[in-house]
């Protein structure tokens, strides 16, 4: 079955300079275009998931599925989250690791004597992850560029077609806040930059930790999805 408004032969159908381009304000940035020329080099905005996050979602060609581009500083980390099933991040640049456990395990795996459960996967340049439903995953940027991927299939569906699944019950996006993060993941990672000749380029927690409640304090949660979670404007950012 073919759609009677999708790739039906208009000659400029594939040309990424039609868009339709929408700046951060109380979520992230968005573009509704059929086709991205260079998914390396497109620039991204303002995320708000961690320190110096960048990111732009995408409607792509009228699909359903969600896109994002997203990219993490050098000697960063992201909070751990969870969501529904079937994302798939492709790394694009850069290198570092993945840590992911059961969602059964709880936010402190490692302080609750549970860190044999845990699954750590290294990724660089072309590794595919895809986290299973409902397992927190957390990434860290142990290399010497940002680190880059593209998601498919944020869930559930995108800006324009807005889906619903009963795999998805949390009204916080999964996530787990600095201020409820396990200890040991911040002590790891210091170790892990060390390995690498790298340093830790994150604020002290406790500015982490009064920047998100500020964020929360202020966010209107009536003017996006309950699956997003309340974007951090780290006053570390500067727009290009």
């Amino acid at each position: 079955m073919f759609s009677t408004t999708r790739m039906i032969g208009q000659e400029n159908y594939f040309d990424p300079e039609i868009a339709q381009d929408y700046p951060p304000a109380n979520d992230h940035s968005l573009s509704i275009v059929n086709f991205v020329k260079n998914a390396f080099s497109i620039r991204l905005f303002a995320s708000g998931q961690g320190v110096d996050d960048l990111c732009r979602h995408f409607v792509l060609s009228d699909n359903m599925m969600g896109i994002h581009i997203e990219e993490f500083p050098v000697g960063t980390y992201e909070r751990a989250h969870w969501h529904g099933p079937g994302t798939s991040l492709l790394f694009m640049e850069g290198s570092g690791h993945t840590l992911m456990w059961p969602r059964e395990l709880g936010k402190t795996p490692f302080a609750d004597g549970k860190e044999d459960k845990i699954t750590r996967i290294n990724w660089k340049w072309g590794s595919l992850i895809v986290p299973p439903l409902g397992w927190y995953h957390q990434h860290f940027n142990t290399g010497d560029v940002g680190a880059r991927w593209v998601k498919l299939g944020t869930p559930p569906g995108n800006r324009i077609y807005h889906t619903t699944t009963g795999l998805w019950t949390s009204t916080s996006g999964g996530l787990i806040r600095f201020s409820e993060e396990d200890p040991k993941v911040r002590e790891m990672f210091i170790e892990d930059l060390a390995k690498h000749g790298g340093h830790m380029e994150m604020p002290p927690m406790g500015e982490l930790i009064a920047v998100e409640a500020e964020a929360e304090k202020h966010y209107d949660r009536s003017k996006v999805p309950s699956t997003q979670w309340p974007p951090m404007r780290l006053p570390t950012y500067t727009a290009e």
